[in-house]
């Protein structure tokens, strides 16, 4: 605490910095309701050189304040302690907080925000899944041979309709 009070004295710089940060993040400090926004950024070709592009058009998205839309549970809470000086005035005592969600910047938040994403994904295509073969059966359609990189997803659909290569597929890692 002392060396972070003593840099935000000596660099007036860092300290508006530091100031203006909170005080746009103190809707997140404070867990005052915000409404989870994506942000979708739509630019034909912008990655030709890279292989992105396959077709005449090209997607690129998003996610706004990705890290923020995901919690913190309690009891990891003070792993993300912060001081807050109100008002920015170094002179008085700083105050203890700490954040709900996850921050740009931990080296934590990349990998808390993709487990997050992979298991919203899981979610997603189970219910794709099922959704697809009601939609299909309604025009007398069967869909069937579903294959899967998820043993999760695997276990949602009847084996009968699992293509002959997973249906005694064991998902398991093997150990050595």
């Amino acid at each position: 605490m002392p060396g972070l009070e003593r840099k935000l004295k000596r660099d007036k710089q860092y300290c508006m910095d530091y100031i203006n940060f909170m005080q746009d993040s103190s809707h997140v400090v404070m867990q005052k309701r915000s409404q989870k926004k994506n942000s979708t950024i739509i630019q034909p070709g912008i990655f030709p050189t890279m292989g992105f592009r396959k077709g005449p058009v090209a997607v690129v998205c998003d996610v706004e304040r990705m890290f923020h839309q995901f919690h913190v549970r309690p009891e990891d809470q003070d792993y993300l302690r912060f001081l807050w000086w109100e008002n920015g005035d170094l002179e008085s005592p700083p105050s203890v907080f700490r954040m709900r969600v996850h921050l740009f910047g931990a080296a934590s938040s990349p990998g808390c925000a993709n487990f997050g994403l992979k298991h919203i994904a899981l979610e997603e295509a189970i219910q794709l899944v099922e959704e697809a073969r009601k939609l299909c059966s309604v025009g007398k359609l069967r869909l069937h041979k579903f294959i899967s990189n998820s043993d999760k997803v695997l276990k949602s659909i009847p084996k009968e309709e699992c293509a002959e290569s997973v249906k005694n597929l064991d998902m398991a890692l093997e150990s050595h």
